[in-house]
């Protein structure tokens, strides 16, 4: 090197400087997920919600043009009240048929798991005093709790409840995971999305009672009679909590 003469110092990043530009790409890269996460769970919410109104406008314009009840979420698809059996699954449901996991443990009032079809006496009314063909129905995956097979009595009781009266849930925004083995609808509690006959869909909190036994028999003290939904992980005030804010059904 030549006397007299300087050269620049070399530039480079110290180990304190490298770990906090690690640290602020870290945090700033948790923010986005998190954002990300956020924004993909309310867009589930939205469509979520969009699917139940178009139920509750399927179920209510069946009502009017049959003076009855549809048999099931299926029927309304097979006679276009529903334009699309998308419409049935959640887009939070990983199972994509968890109603059908839940109320389909035990054959129903509707569904005869065996045949795939409807039992004669359901079947026979279901096309009474109906033009609609009388052909079975299949059971449909879908994500949508609905009080569609509870017997008469209990659906009029709900009936009372007019507008407000719930015709479709969804559990699956709360908090919790699917018991594939036992699925249960205490598998979820929290947020429920609920579809009314009036047509909104409104949120409701809905958390089970540690303490309350679960049990496949109806009681009266419950106001749950007969409802033949039922499977035996049901609690038996389940129906009434997610369709009604009002559990007292003995009006």
């Amino acid at each position: 090197m030549a006397p007299g003469r300087s050269y620049p110092a070399q530039c480079a990043f110290t180990l304190i400087e490298l770990l906090t530009v690690i640290a602020i790409v870290a945090v700033l890269a948790t923010l986005l997920t998190t954002a990300v996460a956020s924004a993909k769970k309310a867009a589930h919410r939205a469509r979520c919600m969009a699917n139940l109104h178009q139920l509750s406008l399927a179920l209510d314009m069946y009502l009017d043009d049959h003076e009855r009840r549809s048999p099931d979420l299926g029927h309304l698809t097979s006679t276009r009240y529903l334009p699309s059996r998308g419409t049935l699954i959640c887009p939070s449901d990983k199972t994509k048929n968890w109603a059908g996991l839940v109320e389909g443990a035990l054959p129903g009032p509707v569904f005869d798991n065996a045949t795939m079809a409807l039992p004669s006496s359901s079947f026979a009314e279901a096309a009474e005093g109906s033009q609609e063909p009388a052909v079975p129905t299949r059971p449909v995956d879908r994500s949508y709790l609905t009080p569609l097979g509870w017997d008469d009595e209990a659906w009029r009781k709900l009936m009372k409840a007019g507008g407000n009266a719930g015709v479709a849930a969804c559990q699956l925004h709360g908090l919790g995971r699917a018991n594939l083995e036992s699925p249960s609808v205490r598998d979820f509690q929290g947020l429920v999305l609920r579809a009314r006959r009036d047509g909104a869909v409104v949120r409701r909190q809905i958390f089970w009672d540690p303490e309350s036994p679960i049990s496949s028999a109806p009681s009266e003290a419950d106001g749950f009679m007969k409802a033949r939904a039922m499977v035996p992980s049901f609690d038996p005030g389940y129906p009434w909590k997610l369709f009604r804010d009002d559990s007292d059904t003995e009006e």
